[in-house]
């Protein structure tokens, strides 16, 4: 599956080719205009696997990772140093430095992925990842680096091939008719069995009879069908 969103925020959805716990890449097969692309974030053909340079969100994420503000703890104090330039009533210029105090919220560090990519076969690669839970943030970074370096990417197997998702397959206890296969005296039989002689009902049935192996009933089946009543269709149904 070729994904071609600016951003994953759920990646569970694009892994329905997959089964829990499969390996598998992020790849992205390479067209020449791909790789001036790619330099840009530092990554080269002939060069082993590496850390994309931080250029956008996804790849400054995986480089440096973010701060979290911690709104829902006490502020603390915090200082800041600044560089003055002041210039006095004579016209001369102070330069120095000085400290700040401010309230601030807490914050922790998330610390970054450091997934590294690399360029083997024309096609870019990240790490080996696993389809669990407890792997969908490393999963989420990989799909968001791919698609903020090329702006596409795709899901492929531990073989190094694209994941193509399994055949569903129903089966329904349906028995279908092959028309021409039964003569019209067996089912004049058939259905003398089931319904009860009637001069009216016979006349209609004996009209529509040749055309119940057919893969539909025409107009006089279904008149049948209304003058009959519960009998024909039982007839039908059995």
């Amino acid at each position: 599956m070729d994904i071609t969103r600016k951003r994953i925020i759920n990646p569970q959805r694009y892994l329905y080719a997959l089964h829990p716990g499969d390996k598998f890449y992020i790849a992205v097969p390479l067209a020449e205009e791909d790789y001036p692309r790619l330099q840009f974030y530092g990554l080269l053909p002939d060069s082993p696997a590496r850390i994309p340079i931080p250029r956008r969100a996804a790849t400054t994420l995986n480089a440096n990772g973010k701060w979290k503000v911690l709104r829902d703890l006490p502020k603390e104090k915090r200082s800041f140093e600044h560089d003055y330039h002041i210039v006095d009533w004579h016209g001369n210029d102070h330069y120095g430095t000085c400290w700040q105090s401010r309230w601030c919220y807490q914050r922790e560090l998330v610390p970054p992925t450091e997934l590294a990519f690399i360029i083997e076969n024309g096609v870019l690669y990240s790490p080996l990842l696993l389809n669990t839970d407890s792997s969908f943030t490393i999963i989420k970074a990989a799909m968001n680096i791919a698609l903020e370096m090329l702006g596409r990417c795709e899901v492929w197997t531990a073989e190094r091939a694209p994941a193509v998702p399994p055949v569903k397959q129903t089966e329904v206890p349906w028995e279908i008719l092959r028309p021409g296969t039964s003569l019209q005296n067996d089912w004049e039989a058939y259905i003398d069995k089931i319904v009860e002689p009637n001069p009216k009902d016979s006349r209609l049935l004996s009209a529509s009879v040749t055309n119940i192996c057919g893969t539909w009933l025409p107009t006089s089946a279904s008149l049948a069908l209304k003058t009959s009543g519960a009998m024909w269709s039982t007839a039908l149904r059995r």
